[in-house]
């Protein structure tokens, strides 16, 4: 083992010792704690560690407190405008760190920074920061993860997206409900032309208001994420659906937007034919025409979650799975008039890897077994089941068969499918 080394000499750590820094470059491509644990063994000198590694690496970086100060300034000074993208700990409880980062960032600093993609995911950060990395990487920030920051408001938002007209990714989920507003989607229609990405879940506060403005300007949303947007209503499906962005819309979540009914989704159904996962969990005044809609509008639909949509049935299933053969996903839990013919129909979707079916009191294990024998991608611990149940009255009826008729009763000989016994009634 290489003897300690005293970090004065760090700078020439890689020529003096390259069999360590070799060792070091191995892990440059880390995402977690513990694998830049499990490399810093080969080394005492945990600052002097994490300074190869922000030279070695040039695509991410992770800086974390795990039970030390990992002195990011330190960290920062070493060659880390090379990286394009950082993820700062919410175990990082020292406001001082934050400023420390955001001192040493930017082309102030260094005159080739390229410092893209952020997640400041449920730290402690203000609107002070936002300023702070605003006018530190402004130009080039592409990504933007503010998710469970309590702290940030409009004010902060709106300076951060005047500074970063490339920013094509932003996560304000479950921020403070009433600091984030209609003020941050029309800051946002004005200045990030470019997102394609937008995430608010359990941004109360948001109206139809501040969607109607966002979809006027920002014309390329393909990911849009309004769960738990209670204000929201079928006005704001109406913009999307006549926005430039229909177009180009592929994944909408609408969970818990109670508001919302056929005459909203309708208007997305038939104007937004890229859509391939829509999330409509607690949707209850959703009937059988939306549904229906979607599947002749929507065909390439792979992800799609009706579970607590309490007024579907079988006809809405049955629209699926006539239309949208890509499907892979599908939740179907809670809806009381859902029956075996919705299983039937689904054996048609080949492609189908997970089925929801709690609460779904009129499936019987006839509707079971014929998703299981249809759908041979179909994974789940109860679907298992199911499948090593047909599989040994398969071998039972085989070695029944090799039998006289004359030794098997008439119940024997009359086995099947619909027989096995001991399935689940209440659900998948």
């Amino acid at each position: 083992m290489v003897d300690p080394i005293n970090s004065n000499t760090s700078s020439l750590f890689s020529t003096l010792y390259p069999d360590v820094f070799s060792k070091v470059v191995e892990y440059c491509d880390a995402k977690s704690i513990s694998n830049l644990d499990r490399a810093a063994t080969c080394h005492s000198h945990r600052d002097l560690f994490l300074s190869c590694i922000s030279r070695a690496c040039k695509e991410a970086f992770e800086i974390y407190e795990h039970g030390q100060n990992l002195s990011l300034q330190y960290t920062c000074k070493r060659s880390m405008w090379k990286i394009k993208s950082i993820r700062i700990s919410r175990h990082v409880r020292n406001i001082a760190q934050y400023n420390d980062l955001l001192e040493n960032l930017g082309p102030n600093k260094h005159n080739s920074c390229s410092w893209q993609r952020f997640s400041f995911k449920g730290c402690q950060i203000n609107d002070n920061h936002l300023v702070a990395l605003s006018e530190a990487v402004g130009g080039h920030l592409t990504a933007l993860d503010l998710s469970m920051c309590q702290e940030i408001s409009d004010a902060g938002i709106k300076k951060l997206t005047s500074c970063t007209p490339g920013i094509s990714e932003l996560d304000l989920s479950v921020t403070h409900k009433s600091l984030v507003t209609d003020a941050t989607l029309r800051g946002l229609a004005t200045c990030a032309h470019q997102l394609h990405t937008l995430r608010l879940s359990h941004c109360y506060s948001v109206t139809n208001v501040g969607l109607c403005a966002l979809v006027s300007g920002c014309h390329f949303l393909e990911t849009l994420d309004l769960t738990w947007c209670s204000k929201i209503s079928d006005t704001a499906l109406l913009a999307i659906a006549a926005a430039p962005c229909a177009t180009t819309l592929q994944d909408i979540s609408l969970s818990d937007c109670t508001k919302i009914s056929n005459r909203g989704v309708i208007a997305i159904a038939n104007s937004c034919p890229n859509i391939m996962k829509m999330v409509l969990n607690y949707c209850h005044r959703l009937s059988d025409a939306s549904i229906i809609a979607l599947a002749h509008g929507c065909k390439r639909l792979s992800v799609l979650d009706l579970n607590n949509c309490v007024a579907l049935t079988d006809g809405a299933v049955e629209a699926l799975a006539d239309y949208c053969t890509d499907l892979e996903s599908l939740k179907l839990a809670n809806n009381k008039h859902i029956t075996d013919k919705s299983c039937l129909a689904l054996t048609a979707c080949l492609k189908l890897r997970r089925l929801t079916l709690f609460e779904c009191p009129l499936i019987t294990s006839v509707g079971r077994c014929a998703i299981v024998q249809g759908c041979q991608h179909l994974r789940g611990k109860d679907y298992d089941r199911v499948r090593n149940s047909l599989g040994i009255l398969e071998r039972f009826t085989k070695s029944s068969r090799k039998r006289s008729d004359r030794s098997l009763s008439p119940d024997q000989r009359s086995w099947r499918i619909s027989d096995v016994s001991g399935l689940r009634e209440n659900g998948v």
